[in-house]
Formats: structure tokens, sequence, C-alpha cells
């Protein structure tokens, strides 16, 4: 289903509680203006979108995304297939491979804007191998893996979590945040959605700026525990939902520090 820009500001007014003429009260336009925004009869220029999401507390993804639907925000509205900052100079490559490496042996990896691994250092794949097995077997992992599947199927990295209500709820408000700057993400994160459902069940609200998440997956020996960060490339009057991102992990105590650094990740099932 296409995300339109009038799909955007209904969907942040009614999460904000907000009526139709009580927003109108607050922007200065008559409710009838209001409504016919919202079903799409009339077209607001950039002050009307940006005081509207102000005005509901919209997070700044979704002023994003309603912006790059207006017309107004850099990029096209809908993201090319291949990354744009991937797909530059060949230096740009050599990069953020030099990023792996440096970060190597903490896992780390590329993500496409489609939420698919572009490439992963072998701290990254020694991990998922040693934590799924079966998985890693089954479906590889790197260029080209599916990382939401990775994350939500009932093999994978989220069944592994100690925590994985508040994990998987975080990411979960992360995925349906960039669904609406890129629609084509929808199916995946509805699966997505389904295969969580029982984790996330009686977590709290979660909030994915409320960074660093942490990741902590648990064994009879030891729990390894990670504060995960993403990073996007490049100018911020450049960036657009078609960029490609690195995500890193990083230990945040001495046992996984020692298993990743000394002995391997294998010391989690031992």
């Amino acid at each position: 289903m296409t995300r339109t820009l009038c799909d955007i500001l209904r969907h942040a007014r009614v999460q904000a509680r907000i009526s139709q003429m009580e927003l109108a009260l607050r922007l200065g336009y008559s409710t009838r203006h209001i409504s016919f925004v919202e079903t799409g009869r009339a077209h607001p220029g950039r002050n009307l979108v940006t005081d509207w999401l102000h005005e509901t507390g919209a997070p700044d993804s979704l002023r994003s995304a309603a912006l790059l639907q207006a017309g107004y925000a850099h990029g096209d509205k809908v993201p090319s297939a291949e990354p744009q900052f991937w797909a530059q100079e060949s230096v740009n490559q050599r990069s953020l491979a030099a990023l792996l490496a440096v970060h190597d042996p903490f896992p780390a990896l590329i993500l496409d804007c489609e939420w698919r691994i572009i490439d992963a250092n072998p701290g990254f794949v020694s991990l998922v191998g040693t934590l799924l097995p079966d998985f890693a077997a089954e479906h590889g992992v790197g260029g080209g893996t599916d990382y939401i599947d990775l994350l939500g199927s009932s093999s994978g990295l989220g069944a592994r979590l100690a925590d994985g209500g508040s994990a998987m709820a975080a990411l979960l408000v992360q995925l349906r945040l960039e669904e609406w700057a890129n629609p084509a993400l929808k199916p995946r994160v509805d699966l997505f959605e389904q295969r969580v459902a029982h984790l996330i069940l009686d977590s709290p609200p979660a909030d994915p700026a409320d960074q660093p998440l942490e990741l902590v997956f648990d064994s009879e020996r030891s729990s390894l525990r990670f504060y995960r960060f993403q990073t996007v490339f490049g100018l911020p009057q450049d960036i657009t939902s078609s960029y490609c991102r690195a995500e890193t992990w990083y230990p945040t105590d001495d046992i996984t520090r020692k298993c990743m650094t000394k002995s391997g990740p294998e010391l989690i099932n031992e």
C-alpha cells in the first residue's frame, strides 16, 4: 500500500489524539481545510506541514517522510533500488570496508535502505553463527541477508535475546517510522510484527531515539551484552531514505569484551 502525505498527516493527528477542530484552531485554519488536507483534496504548503507535525509532536523521522512526500525535501519520493552512498566512488566502499575491519572482533555490518545486509565483518558473522547455527547454515549471513528476517524469525536473533520484548518493541517502532518514507518495507515489517507479537505483548511503548539500544543474549554459561548504534554517512542536507547505514555493536561489560576479543563468541555456549 502506498503511503501518501495525507496518510502521514492524519496518522500524526490521530496518534496525538487531537481532533480536526482542535488542530484547526491551533494552526489558524478552518476545520474544513484540515479535512480537505487529510483527504487529499487540498495540498498543504511547507509551513502548514511543518506546523502540523510540530503541533502533533511527530518524531523527526515522520517529519522527514512528510516533507519528502510533499516534495519539499531532497531526494526522490521512492528510494532507488541501489543505495546511493554505496553506489558512489569505490573510495566509499573502501572506507566502509575499513570501518568493518577496524571494529572487528566486535560485530558490525552495513545495511541498505531495504534493511538487507550489504556486508558484515567476521565478528558479526561469527557471533550469528554461534548463536544461530541453524539459521546461518540454512540462510547464510552476509551480502543479501534479510536483516529484518534475521532479527524477527522464530530462529532469529530476537529469539535469543534475554529481554526480547523491549528490544523488539523498539525495533518495530523504528521500522514502522521508516516505512512511512519507504512503503516497500511494509509487507516485511508486517511479518516482523506478527513474529515478535508474543515478545512485545507486555512491553512498554519504546522510542527508538532512546539510544543506545541494549541487546542481551543469554545462555547457560554467560550473557553477551551489546549496545547497538546505527550511523548514516553524508551531510545532513543530502541524506535521504535511500542511503545505507552502518550498524555497530559495542560490548557493555568485561565478560562480553573478553568473549569477543580473547576466546571468541563460542564461549557463550560452553
